[in-house]
């Protein structure tokens, strides 16, 4: 095997998975009202798959390739005008100065997305630790005495609710209530499992991968205001208490699921609460299974025509 081989693997690499991201990301800001009209819980399913499919599409065309190098038969002497997308003669990649570059800038954009993504873990873990030794547990909550607007869930495996004493004593009691409902629905969907799920995935997406993010976080606030108020049967009330906790002020950033909303965004969701629109549900299901469905036709298809695929790879990049 030639090392220099694995730069055009790298390529075909880069080229999918950032032209799909994209692409899918030009689809989400083009299709917006459209999602909204659905309910959040479908326009946050289209931010996830948004993240999720450029990635396997790309790893799965570079495992094709990959397999067909290694299986398939050698015509790489019979074209000796290309860089060859084969192991054993793919050394002229390393030659091709756009090539070398554009995989060193994928790396370089990944990893530091990797190092900013773990810092952040880590900076989230030690304020959650900080806060849990000053706090007190009652009720499955943890307490704070803070005048701060503190209300977030923290924990991948074993969730915790935090609430400040500044948050509670704003509230009246149906208040209290739609806030800590809007809690317990980012436990039940596993929310922060999920949110590290998609971070991971954008650390190889395109340079523009974050809009992905502030959307996802968009949608999951909203869908849990939604959950809240059909648990308490109060939407009005999961408004107000957004109001209130909000006029507090600054809060710690410890969690990615956190009550409180910014000042820009409390318009958004006391808006989108107060019009007790669905959820969404069907919606995302479908959006999910059309998608599978997608993906695996195009997974087949790929396989089907590796060669045809690798020879216009070769030909289009080599």
């Amino acid at each position: 095997m030639q090392p220099g081989s694995l730069v055009g693997f790298g390529v075909v690499f880069v080229v999918i998975a950032w032209t799909l991201s994209l692409l899918s990301i030009l689809a989400l800001r083009t299709g917006r009202d459209w999602l909204r009209q659905l309910g959040p819980a479908a326009e946050r399913r289209a931010v996830e798959l948004a993240a999720i499919i450029p990635v396997v599409l790309g790893g799965v065309l570079v495992t094709i390739l990959l397999a067909r190098s290694g299986l398939g038969a050698d015509h790489c002497q019979e074209h000796h005008h290309e860089a060859h997308f084969c192991l054993m003669h793919g050394g002229p990649w390393s030659e091709r100065i756009w090539a070398v570059a554009l995989v060193v800038l994928a790396s370089v954009i990944t990893l530091a997305r990797s190092v900013v993504l773990c810092m952040t873990v880590i900076r989230r873990r030690r304020t959650i630790a900080r806060l849990r030794k000053v706090s007190h547990h009652a009720d499955g909550i943890r307490w704070l005495d803070s005048p701060d607007a503190v209300c977030f869930v923290s924990g991948f495996r074993h969730p915790e609710i935090f609430v400040s004493s500044g948050a509670w004593d704003v509230l009246d009691d149906d208040e209290r209530a739609a806030m800590l409902a809007h809690e317990h629905a980012h436990i039940r969907h596993r929310d922060i499992a999920r949110r590290f799920a998609v971070d991971m995935l954008l650390c190889v997406g395109a340079p523009l991968a974050s809009v992905i993010r502030k959307l996802w976080d968009s949608a999951t606030e909203r869908l849990c205001d939604a959950r809240a108020a059909a648990e308490t049967g109060d939407g009005e009330s999961v408004a107000s208490a957004m109001v209130k906790v909000c006029r507090l002020g600054a809060r710690p950033q410890a969690s990615a699921a956190s009550f409180p909303p910014s000042g820009h965004a409390v318009e958004e969701r006391v808006q989108a609460v107060l019009e007790d629109r669905s959820t969404g549900d069907r919606a995302s299901r479908i959006l999910l299974i059309v998608s599978a469905a997608t993906v695996l036709s195009t997974v087949l298809v790929a396989a089907a025509y590796a060669t045809t695929i690798h020879d216009m790879l070769e030909a289009i990049l080599g």
